[in-house]
């Protein structure tokens, strides 16, 4: 049986728009910000630490959405879970230098984007929040 990888991924507003990072490695897409669950680190530390890293913004109100499970949900893995957890932020977006940039899109602007143009499954994920 093939080892799940395990990652945490954020879904949080900043001033009424939802906070996505355009990914500058493979695969690349926007995305939830979030990665991976780190030894010792629960999934929602994971999800603060990583929000943290990938915005410059401290994550508030933190709550879990849900967890999705299931093989080739990200491209690099066969076999790949994650917990997702909803926010809110405040403060000034900082790009992670080489790996993220921070881009906000109301809900409306999000489901006008292509399917496509998102990586891993969080153009799901995000449909599945918005009828929550």
């Amino acid at each position: 049986m093939q080892k799940s990888i395990k990652t945490a991924d954020v879904i949080a507003t900043l001033a009424g728009k939802f906070v996505l990072i355009e990914r500058q490695k493979f695969p690349f897409g926007l995305a939830l910000p979030g990665g991976h669950v780190e030894q010792g680190e629960s999934p929602k530390m994971s999800a603060i630490r990583e929000f943290s890293e990938e915005t410059g913004l401290v994550l508030r109100e933190v709550t879990f959405i849900t967890r999705r499970r299931g093989k080739h949900r990200d491209p690099r893995y066969g076999m790949s879970e994650t917990n997702v957890y909803a926010g809110i932020t405040a403060g000034t977006p900082k790009d992670e230098q080489g790996s993220t940039k921070v881009v906000l899109f109301s809900e409306e602007e999000i489901l006008k984007l292509p399917k496509d143009r998102f990586a891993f499954d969080h153009y799901k994920i995000l449909g599945y929040f918005f009828s929550l």
